[in-house]
């Protein structure tokens, strides 16, 4: 984030790292965007939490952010996801660049990334609330009851 240069977009930044829940609720408030640039991000909560208050999201492509926001591969600068861009974090030199790009094709097309995010906050809250996840397990361990009184 640091090394972007559209002066535009770097203004518009503000960088918060270890932060409460009741600071991070508040944050989300106010945000118009929710920028995650983890180099390793095994899940992403933060990314679910976002996409549940409306909030476009641009995250770095590794594992967690490409599961949450059903992208297999991360083209170059970005993909279009559900709920807002993956950014290519395959070449070091190139992410700013990358992140940048991604951060102004949200600010120059916000109806379609409106669209975009209402679509992934649906499809995520689908997959990742705690309603559904209850019935996911209870569904895991109905079959493994099963295939035990079958043996």
């Amino acid at each position: 984030i640091n090394n972007i240069k559209d002066p535009v977009i770097k203004k518009s930044i503000s960088i918060h790292q270890n932060i409460s829940e009741e600071d991070k609720m508040g944050l989300f408030n106010i945000t118009s965007v929710f920028i995650l640039t983890s180099l390793l991000e095994p899940f992403g909560i933060t990314i679910v939490e976002a996409l549940a208050k409306d909030i476009p999201v641009a995250a770095s492509g590794v594992e967690g952010p490409k599961d949450i926001m059903d992208v297999k591969n991360v083209k170059s600068p970005f993909s279009l996801a559900s709920g807002g861009l993956l950014v290519n974090y395959d070449i070091p030199d190139s992410r700013a660049d990358n992140l940048q790009a991604a951060l102004k094709y949200i600010f120059d097309n916000p109806e379609k990334v409106c669209k975009d995010v209402k679509k992934g906050r649906d499809k995520t809250l689908k997959k990742y609330a705690w309603e559904s996840l209850v019935k996911q397990k209870i569904a895991v361990y109905k079959g493994v009851q099963r295939k035990r009184t079958d043996t």
